[in-house]
């Protein structure tokens, strides 16, 4: 059994992992809880970085110049993976490929 996390991609309804069975079945399922900061993945798809986020720089705001990071209303609504479901997906295949229960 191998377990990975699927690549961030289009309108996010959660983070995606695949467990491929050893007798060439799969499945997937999504943990989705987008309740605090935004993944390192999130915000790279966003064109910004964690340092940016933590010290809330001044960013391009794609119309006419620089505002916060954190005014751009990245996480308006609850389409974003958080770093704490991340860590947590991360786990769970951790745990998944080490043959380990969760």
């Amino acid at each position: 059994m191998k377990a990975y996390i699927e690549e961030l991609s289009g309108k996010y309804y959660g983070t995606e992992i695949t467990v491929d069975f050893e007798d060439g079945s799969e499945t997937t399922f999504r943990i989705w809880n987008s309740n605090g900061n935004p993944s390192d993945r999130e915000l790279a798809t966003w064109g910004h970085t964690r340092r940016q986020w933590e010290e809330n720089e001044l960013v391009d705001n794609g119309w006419d110049g620089k505002s916060r990071i954190r005014s751009l209303d990245l996480l308006s609504d609850s389409h974003y993976e958080d770093q704490r479901t991340y860590e947590l997906a991360k786990l769970i295949v951790d745990s998944i490929n080490k043959g380990e229960t969760v």
